[in-house]
Order: C-alpha cells, then structure tokens, then sequence
C-alpha cells in the first residue's frame, strides 16, 4: 500500500477529529453560559413565533444533539437541553431554525432547493466513502494518483 496515501488519510482524519472535537466542546461550552434575558429555548421560540406570526408547533427531541425545523408540518424540534436551559447555544439554535422555518415559509421553493441538496451531498458522501474503503480493502492506491 501506498505510504504517501496513508499519509493523507491519516491527516484528513486528524483534522476531522480536531474539528469534531472543537466543535463539541464550543457547543458544550456556551450550552453552560446564560443568555441575557435568561430565556430558554422555549420562551425565546415563544418570543420569535408570536413577534414574526409564525405557526410553529415546538417539539421535543430526546437526542442531545439534535435541533431542527420541520418544514412540512411546520414544527420546531430541540433538543431537551436547548428546550429548557436558558443559554447562549439555546439562543443561536432556535434563532438559526426559526430564521430558516421564516425564510421557507415565504419560498417553498428553498425547502425543496434544500431537500434536493441534502440529499445529493448524503449520495456523493456515501459513495467517496465507499470508494475510499474499496480502495483500502483492494490495496490499489491507482484510484489516488497524486
């Protein structure tokens, strides 16, 4: 096997571990500092749907890291931290997905635009994968010339 090939995989991984790690720990972080007002995410969502006449259901989501809109049946889910911790992370996420659910409430057409992107970067992601443990698994480094 290609030494040089290894070499980059494992400098790829690194930074995507260092990223991983960082982006964790800056979550983590501003999860544990309060926001001004002392709101939490489910007042501040309260706050935005009431002031911009938004018709948004909240729902809870019992995966730490997860927080999103639901176009389509027009619902806010958080996290249960973000939901009910009064935090500057709680802040930016549900400013970030109700800005979101606002911009595609008004254009429909950019859920679908998003829709279609998510779904082409989930096959490209697959497939590089894919051909990135063939290429490990068939000791051919020719698919990699550098």
């Amino acid at each position: 096997m290609n030494l040089d090939y290894l070499t980059i995989v494992l400098i790829i991984l690194i930074i995507a571990l260092v990223y991983y790690l960082l982006s964790r720990f800056t979550y983590n972080y501003y999860l544990k500092r309060k926001n001004f007002r002392n709101y939490d995410g489910r007042n501040i969502s309260s706050e935005i749907i009431s002031g911009e006449s938004l018709t948004i259901t909240l729902s809870v989501s019992h995966k730490d890291y997860q927080s999103y809109i639901d176009t389509p049946n027009s619902k806010l889910v958080l996290s249960h931290k973000i939901l009910n911790e009064a935090s500057i992370t709680s802040l930016a996420i549900v400013s970030f997905e109700l800005s979101l659910a606002k911009a595609f409430s008004s254009i429909k057409i950019l859920w679908i635009i998003k829709q279609i992107v998510n779904t082409i970067t989930l096959l490209f992601s697959s497939i590089s994968t894919l051909l990135i443990f063939l290429s490990l698994i068939l000791n051919d480094s020719s698919m990699y010339n550098l």
